[in-house]
C-alpha cells in the first residue's frame, strides 16, 4: 500500500513514519507501514493538494490537504492509519472512488460531534469537510491548534487527532497524536460489498495515544462522540 501526494512547488510535505523523516517530492509512491503516518505541511498556496492512498487493484482514497485549514497557521499534521487498518475497495467496473462505499440513494448525511478531553481541556470536532471516506475537521483551543480525521471503511471507522500549540515549529516532538476505532456492529451490505450509509453511526469512546509530546503531561485522557 502506497500514498503519493500531487502539489503546488510552493508547498512543502514532510513524511514522517518509523521514527524518520523526508521531504515527499511530487507524485512520488511511498510506502505505508503497519504504524501511523504523519505528513507535516507548510501551505504558502491554497490550490487544491491531494494525498492519494492507493494500492494494486483496489479504488484510492483521496484527502485534500486544504480541507478546514486553520487562518491561525499555514502548518497542518495530517495524520494516515497503519496500513494493515486501511481496508480499501476491490475495482470494479460498476464503481469509482465516489460510489464505492455507499449503496444508491445513501450518503453519509451526519457526523458527529468529539470532545478530546486532556488535563480539563475539551477540545471539540465538529464541523467536517470532505467526502465519502475521508473527512478533515479543525477547531482552535487557547493556544492549541487540534485536527481530527475520520476515515470511513467497510468495517470500520477510524478516528485521528493531532494536537499541537500555535508555533511557527514544524517538528512533531511536542504533538499529541490519538487514534480510536469503531468496529461496526452489524451493517447490511449490497452485492457490491457497499453499506447503507444512512444507518451509519459511529461511537468513539477509548483511544491509543500514538505519540505524546515532551513538554507535557497527558492525564485523564478520553473522548467523547456526540450525535445532535
Amino acid at each position: 500500500m502506497y500514498l503519493t501526494l500531487n502539489f503546488h512547488h510552493d508547498n512543502i510535505y514532510i513524511l514522517h513514519n518509523n521514527h524518520k523523516s523526508k521531504l515527499i517530492k511530487n507524485n512520488y509512491l511511498y510506502s505505508l507501514t503497519n504504524k501511523y503516518t504523519k505528513i507535516i505541511s507548510v501551505l504558502n498556496n491554497n490550490q487544491i493538494d491531494t494525498i492519494k492512498i492507493t494500492e494494486d487493484s483496489k479504488l484510492p482514497i483521496n484527502i485534500n490537504t486544504n480541507w478546514s485549514l486553520s487562518k491561525d497557521s499555514n502548518i497542518k499534521k495530517i495524520l494516515l492509519p497503519p496500513a494493515n487498518k486501511i481496508n480499501l475497495i476491490d475495482t470494479n467496473i460498476d464503481l469509482n472512488n465516489i460510489n464505492c462505499i455507499c449503496q444508491d440513494q445513501t450518503s453519509i448525511r451526519k457526523l458527529p460531534k468529539i470532545n478530546i478531553i486532556n488535563n480539563n481541556n475539551i477540545f471539540t470536532l465538529s464541523k467536517w469537510t470532505g467526502n465519502n471516506q475521508t473527512w478533515v475537521s479543525h477547531t482552535s483551543y487557547k493556544e492549541y491548534v487540534i485536527y481530527g480525521f475520520l476515515y470511513i471503511f467497510l468495517d470500520k471507522a477510524i478516528f485521528m487527532s493531532s494536537i499541537y500549540k500555535n508555533t511557527s515549529d514544524i517538528n512533531e516532538f511536542n504533538d499529541l497524536d490519538i487514534m480510536s476505532i469503531y468496529q461496526y456492529d452489524d451493517i447490511s451490505q449490497d452485492e457490491f460489498n457497499r453499506i447503507n450509509c444512512v444507518d451509519l453511526k459511529m461511537q468513539f469512546d477509548t483511544c491509543d495515544i500514538l505519540h505524546r509530546p515532551l513538554t507535557e503531561i497527558i492525564e485523564n485522557l478520553k473522548i467523547e462522540t456526540i450525535y445532535e
